[in-house]
């Protein structure tokens, strides 16, 4: 994807990031990893990246040398 769309941004999420974030973000064609329970997490990546927002805002990722802090588990309610 990145070499035929060099400016996409790349998100990956899911156990091997969770656990394996720094690894991950070594490679070229990832821009960002999903730490831990990523729904919301996503939901707000998005809004952030759509608005050209600041993303050391959006807890639960990691990206360049920035890891935000952890996403607080969502209660299932609301």
């Amino acid at each position: 994807m990145k070499k035929n769309c060099p400016d996409t941004v790349t998100v990956m999420g899911g156990y091997h990031p969770t656990f394996n974030y720094k690894e991950l973000l070594e490679k070229e064609y990832v821009d960002i990893a999903v730490i831990g329970e990523g729904k919301y997490t996503m939901l707000e990546l998005v809004e952030t990246l759509e608005s050209n927002g600041d993303l050391s805002e959006v807890h639960g990722i990691a990206f360049d040398d920035v890891i935000t802090p952890p996403r607080p588990p969502h209660n299932g309610f609301g």
